[in-house]
């Protein structure tokens, strides 16, 4: 597989300002609002935060997958420093998404063609991106389902995806990422939809490749597990904000927003399911859909005081490379 040569403009991704909003019959729902962060070179960055946090549709404005009714509205998406909003759509598509990029998707049987095969689909990004034939691209993909662990990889190149199981199918997702040797990897949930064994092996399979073709990695998780074991740096997210930033030593061992303290305490081990030890977030999520003034959180949030009801909190510096959006953190409170 030929790449182009890394080079280190410093981070691979920065993202700036970042509001995509969906415009609803009831509202504007803002899923992503005012969110800034960097992926650095050779590292991963893990996105954690429940359902509805606004994760998944970071990584598609990224990718420059948002469609109607939703919209970016402002900020920047800095990849080695070229704003991919400023790119048109033939552009992005041709240049950016699948090349340079690559992104792993949830679910591998709704993000698979079932009506063609494994081997072309994973083949497609050598046709669109370096002009090669489907033969001509046949062997190179075939070693590249031989690297992602797929046996058999000559035969198997011509099944479909219903004749692949859930773990070969996401292997042949990630396949399908990397075949370009992009330099930054999104993988949104890669392993939900897996039994824990099939899980182990798909995050192995991810940071040896990402350690194998020099790349970054950006992954969207709720699981804590997963960043523990695979995060350099964390982003937490709460409704479509981001409340706390660090790196995975800093989240784990000081966690600074009550949010993210709430993560960590839900976490269940063989301990706490014993004895139900284990701690809840009171209340559901807030579905950010014109969302007033004040804390995104406070309605949730047991330590809250008059502050956190009249003024939203800005991120603020708890160490160094160690931020949280609480009012609580404030000194000046």
């Amino acid at each position: 597989m030929a790449c182009e040569p890394n080079v280190d403009y410093g981070p691979i991704l920065r993202v700036v300002g970042l509001k995509t909003y969906f415009h609803l019959r009831d509202g504007t729902l803002q899923a992503v609002d005012d969110v800034s962060f960097e992926v650095g070179t050779g590292k991963t960055l893990c996105i954690v935060g429940e359902s509805g946090s606004g994760k998944s549709v970071t990584a598609l404005s990224i990718m420059g997958l948002i469609d109607p009714p939703g919209r970016i509205e402002a900020g920047g998406i800095y990849h080695h420093g070229e704003d991919l909003l400023e790119l048109q759509e033939d552009e992005l598509e041709g240049r950016i998404r699948g090349n340079r990029i690559g992104m792993i998707f949830q679910d591998p049987m709704s993000s698979l063609n079932p009506s063609f095969t494994i081997g072309d689909q994973v083949a497609e990004g050598l046709v669109l991106h370096r002009g090669l034939t489907r033969n001509q691209a046949r062997q190179e993909t075939v070693d590249v389902l031989r690297l992602v662990g797929i046996p058999d990889a000559e035969a198997r190149y011509d099944l479909y995806p219903h004749q692949f199981s859930g773990g070969m199918r996401q292997r042949a997702m990630i396949a399908a990422a990397i075949i370009c040797e992009p330099d930054l990897l999104i993988a949104d949930e890669p392993t939900t939809a897996l039994d824990v064994t099939i899980q182990a092996q798909i995050l192995r399979l991810l940071a040896e490749l990402k350690d194998k073709l020099n790349s970054s990695l950006l992954m969207i998780t709720h699981d804590l597990g997963v960043v523990a074991s695979m995060a350099d740096d964390v982003l937490v997210m709460n409704a479509g904000k981001i409340v706390e930033s660090g790196t995975v030593e800093q989240m784990f061992d000081s966690p600074s927003h009550p949010y993210t303290q709430g993560l960590l305490n839900c976490v269940i081990d063989a301990e706490t399911q014993r004895d139900g030890s284990f701690e809840v977030i009171p209340g559901v999520p807030l579905v950010p859909i014109n969302p007033g003034r004040g804390c995104r959180f406070k309605d949730r949030c047991t330590r809250r005081f008059a502050r956190c009801n009249r003024e939203e909190p800005v991120l603020l510096p708890i160490e160094r490379g160690h931020y949280a959006a609480c009012h609580l953190c404030d000194s000046a409170t």
